[in-house]
């Protein structure tokens, strides 16, 4: 499988007007010149295994991810969980060795070509202008960790096809677009992907989408989306 250690930074971006949710707490003249002035490096990452840089930048933000979409897997003491990150998460790849007191792996795979925005030293410099746009990141992070929360909570149910199917309303939440038919879920979730996310077995995990499907609930479309029905999205598990 393909790595993306030699990913390229090959261009800048104006990350404000990329993600202008940043600068939601700004006065519109103050969020235009800040949009000006914070530039970031782009960093690409191509499908498959991403190896990124362990090392310590001391007054580094971190990586913001503009577009695309990676998993991060946990293995530790023979158990396996899984954190899917789209756009608007930040990742922070060098804070991980001092996270667990017992010895783990963390592997992130990249599913959908990935650009992060290099929230570098200069790139806190001159933000730091500006504290509500600090606050906003701040709040990025806190929404991991909510969202792991809701993750755990998820693996401690006992039927796979609930797992499953509160899964993705979780993803729905954030990912999903309401039609007539249901809330569409455009992510390239394949069976694989979804056991690593609600801490089960593959094949479990057919099983589950199977029966799902048969009860109306969850479906999946020629184009790869899946579709979370309106009665999905309300039913008491």
């Amino acid at each position: 499988m393909p790595t993306s250690r030699d990913s390229a930074r090959d261009d800048l971006v104006r990350v404000l007007k990329a993600d202008p949710d940043l600068a939601e707490g700004l006065a519109d003249d103050v969020a235009a010149l800040a949009a000006h002035h914070a530039v970031a490096a782009v960093e690409h990452l191509p499908t498959g295994l991403w190896q990124p840089s362990r090392d310590r930048q001391p007054g580094h933000l971190g990586l913001l991810v503009l577009s695309g979409l990676l998993v991060r897997i946990v293995e530790l003491a023979g158990g396996r969980s899984a954190e899917l990150l789209g756009e608007g998460d930040l990742l922070r790849p060098w804070d991980e060795d001092d996270e667990f007191a017992v010895s783990a792996s963390i592997e992130w795979s990249v599913i959908e070509p990935t650009r992060l925005a290099v929230l570098d030293r200069d790139f806190a410099a001159i933000v730091g202008r500006w504290p509500e746009v600090m606050d906003a990141l701040l709040s990025r992070a806190t929404r991991r960790s909510r969202s792991l929360a809701v993750n755990s909570a998820i693996g401690h149910r006992t039927r796979a096809s609930d797992r499953v199917l509160l899964l993705f309303r979780h993803v729905a939440t954030r990912w999903g677009r309401v039609t007539t038919d249901g809330i569409v879920v455009h992510l390239p979730l394949t069976h694989e992907s979804i056991s690593r996310l609600v801490g089960t077995r593959r094949p479990t995990v057919t099983t589950a989408l199977g029966e799902l499907a048969d009860n109306g609930l969850l479906t999946r479309t020629a184009d790869g989306s899946w579709v979370l029905t309106h009665e999905a999205a309300k039913i008491e598990i």
